[in-house]
């Protein structure tokens, strides 16, 4: 009877020792997994703030032309202006 449950605790013990390499492998593929995703994370936020920072100076720099747009309509309004009048005299 002892050999037997001897035996029979032998297999469960090799049966758990199986498992649990499994297990250890399986969670050495998650954490790969995970550290990848991470990197891609880092990755992508980096690409974000670059696409933030790059809108953020168009951004700055339309509103710079827009000003000057407006300053030269502003210009070119009194010089047709003041040409007006110099044809009405």
């Amino acid at each position: 009877w002892y050999q037997t449950k001897y035996e029979e605790l032998q297999v469960t013990a090799g049966r758990h020792g199986d498992d649990l390499r499994n297990t250890k492998q399986e969670i050495s593929e998650m954490n790969r997994v995970i550290q990848r995703l991470r990197a891609e994370i880092d990755s992508v936020k980096k690409q974000c703030s670059s696409l933030q920072t790059a809108i953020a100076d168009a951004e700055q720099r339309g509103e710079l032309a827009l000003k000057d747009a407006r300053a030269k309509l502003v210009d070119l309004e009194e010089a047709l202006q003041k040409a007006k009048q110099d044809m009405a005299r």
